[in-house]
């Protein structure tokens, strides 16, 4: 009688086990499938759009330098001009 259980009690085991694997291979084949599927909709378009945002930031980057190199050269020109004129007042005042 005690031979009737276990032979009840390990094919209860192996049903549990089959059901549970499979259960994982259900949720295997749907992270799969959602992980193609984010791939395919999100990653793939970035990558393809990185170069194009490469080349845009490096043509920004240099307008900036130009315009920076542009703007300080100006303010100094402006800056040692005033100390000119601030020079000329002082000897304009002594006289």
């Amino acid at each position: 009688m005690y031979c009737l259980c276990v032979t009840g009690g390990t094919r209860d085991i192996g049903s549990a086990l089959t059901r549970m694997c499979m259960r994982h291979r259900s949720i295997e084949a749907k992270l799969r499938d959602f992980s193609m599927a984010f791939m395919d909709c999100m990653i793939n378009p970035l990558q393809d759009q990185m170069e194009e945002w490469k080349r845009g930031t490096n043509t920004l980057d240099k307008d900036h330098a130009k315009e920076y190199k542009k703007v300080r050269s100006e303010i100094k020109k402006k800056s040692l001009d005033t100390l000119k004129l601030q020079k000329k007042a002082k000897k304009a005042d002594a006289l």
